[in-house]
């Protein structure tokens, strides 16, 4: 989990959550040399295993965020041999998309390192907007498929996912 202070209006963090967990996908593809996509807006997900979660939490003022927690919960080394089997599954870990162990210390510093280097760019200016939106189909884990969407009122409909909206819906 990553803490934070920004001190920002409320209104500011539109996007937080989808611009960090991007940069985490972006990073932990490379860092790991595996087709990491992302499944909108916080899945992580590798040949349709889900290999990690992220959850944003905010504590504000009408006028001010005080504190912000961004949390990732990420499958590293696990294997789910011993899982039920409606988790084997769908769950996934880096080791599992690689082939390879990983280091938890050298993931835990890389991943930090990353979230720290995104949540700067995020407060620093909007320009983080561009590259989202420019490389997001990349990335993009529902691009082009049949999903089912529940609204409000609990109403269902199928639809086609075609990427990200202007607002990052």
């Amino acid at each position: 989990t990553l803490g934070l202070r920004p001190r920002v209006p409320p209104a500011r963090m539109g996007g937080f959550t989808l611009w960090l967990g991007f940069c985490l996908c972006r990073h932990l593809a490379e860092y790991c040399k595996i087709p990491l996509r992302i499944k909108w807006p916080n899945d992580l997900v590798c040949a349709g295993r889900k290999l990690a979660g992220i959850l944003t939490e905010m504590q504000s003022e009408a006028d001010s965020v005080q504190g912000l927690a961004f949390g990732i919960g990420l499958n590293i080394n696990g294997d789910f041999k011993k899982a039920p089997e409606t988790v084997r599954a769908v769950a996934g870990s880096l080791r599992m998309a690689a082939g390879r162990p990983f280091s938890l210390n050298a993931v835990a510093a890389q991943t930090m390192a990353c979230l720290a280097r995104a949540s700067d760019a995020f407060f620093a200016s909007e320009a983080w907007r561009a590259e989202l939106f420019a490389q997001w189909p990349a990335f993009d884990a529902l691009a082009g498929k049949s999903i089912c969407v529940r609204g409000l009122d609990q109403t269902v409909r199928m639809a086609t996912a075609l990427g990200l909206a202007d607002d990052g819906g």
